[in-house]
This record gives C-alpha cells, sequence and structure tokens, in this order.
C-alpha cells in the first residue's frame, strides 16, 4: 500500500486536481497562487471552500481568486 501524504489541493492547476496532470502550464498556476499569497500578505488561497469534488469543477467554470490590493496592475 502507497504512502499517501495530502496534496496541496489550492495550489494546483484544475487538470492536476482531476486528472493528476503535471505540466509547464500546471506549474506556472501554482507560482501565480504562490504570488497571490505573497501580493496578499499570506492569507489562505480560495479561504472558506473545502476541500471536495466540485472544487476542480469549480476552478473549470471561472472561480478566481481576486486581485490582491497590494498587487500591481503590471502583474
Amino acid at each position: 500500500m502507497p504512502f499517501q501524504q495530502p496534496l496541496p489541493w489550492r495550489h494546483m492547476a484544475p487538470e492536476s486536481i482531476s486528472f493528476n496532470e503535471f505540466s509547464t502550464k500546471s506549474d506556472v498556476w501554482s507560482y501565480g497562487v504562490t504570488l497571490w499569497e505573497m501580493y496578499s500578505v499570506a492569507a489562505v488561497p480560495y479561504s472558506g471552500i473545502q476541500c471536495a469534488y466540485g472544487f476542480s469543477g469549480a476552478l473549470e467554470e471561472g472561480l478566481r481568486l481576486r486581485k490582491p490590493e497590494l498587487c500591481p496592475n503590471k502583474m
């Protein structure tokens, strides 16, 4: 039986959550969430949302993090 670890689902791209597919694009998604955390002064991404089956579907339907106040428009 493989050892199972919790996944950082708040940082994962929809295709990584749904299909366990990882690529350069999913890495860029994760980096974007990390930048969001930095500009929001360590706020929790998607706070108030529990990891559930529908989370990746919500991302695919357009759920996105709002631009943090400290983030410049050029970002």
